[in-house]
């Protein structure tokens, strides 16, 4: 009888281990798979850049930095697909991408804020009317001055509904008052125009001392999504 529930006991232990077996090969075939699946999708692009948000308090804020680099992007590079990857215990960001020609200044100018601020008053400390994150359009064009015949540049706005409304108000506040809206660039003055009349369809424009060359650059910071805060680039790899 010892003998035979010894072998009971023996065969059930080999069939025990058998199964285990099968499911750790099962086990070792899923990892080898989504590892297979992962090697993929990292080689798909030739190029990357990891940034380090280090001042980004949680993780709604590094989405919105991802989102920031995502359009500045496609932004730069209309035609060229790419992906974001996020890493939240590091505050990382990893954008990929196959190189192309002017990702070496993308990786220069995407780090800054480029923070773009209406501002009530000639005071950068007053009130804001709204930022660059309500542009939805902004180009620069080109006039003739009919006195002098020469070309002028300027650089044409239009916001977003919420920018529309916004600019609405203010600009009807400050008619009545007689004072300027002043626009700043990263803290530093671009125009401070006095607002004359209530400006309601959504679209103003930025006039100065500019060429063809500075309008193109005002139009562009403008037109580029801010980001909450500077980042750094931890990392960059361009292979041609």
């Amino acid at each position: 009888m010892k003998k035979l529930v010894f072998a009971v006991c023996l065969v059930m232990c080999l069939a025990g281990c058998g199964n285990n077996s099968t499911e750790d090969k099962a086990k070792d075939s899923k990892a080898s798979a989504e590892s297979a699946v992962s090697s993929a999708e990292e080689s798909k692009f030739n190029s990357h850049i990891t940034y380090t948000c280090e001042k980004a308090a949680d993780d709604a804020e590094l989405d919105k930095v991802a989102d920031a680099l995502d359009a500045r992007y496609s932004q730069a590079f209309s035609e060229s697909e790419h992906t974001i990857k996020k890493d939240y215990e590091n505050k990382e960001i990893r954008l990929e991408f196959d190189n192309t020609e002017g990702t070496e200044d993308f990786v220069e100018t995407s780090t800054l804020a480029n923070i773009v601020k209406f501002v009530k008053g000639k005071d950068k400390t007053g009130e804001v009317i709204l930022t660059n994150d309500n542009v939805e359009q902004c180009v620069n064009q080109v006039y003739v001055d009919p006195n002098t015949g020469l070309d002028n540049y300027v650089v044409s706005i239009e916001f977003d509904d919420e920018g529309k409304q916004l600019f609405a108000d203010a600009t009807t506040e400050l008619s009545e008052k007689k004072m300027p809206i002043s626009v700043w660039l990263n803290d530093e003055i671009i125009s401070a125009p006095m607002v004359n009349e209530p400006i309601t369809d959504g679209k103003c424009q930025i006039s100065g001392d500019f060429d063809e060359e500075k309008a193109t650059d005002l139009a562009d910071k403008i037109a580029m999504k801010p980001l909450p805060f500077d980042i750094t680039v931890k990392e960059s790899e361009l292979n041609k």
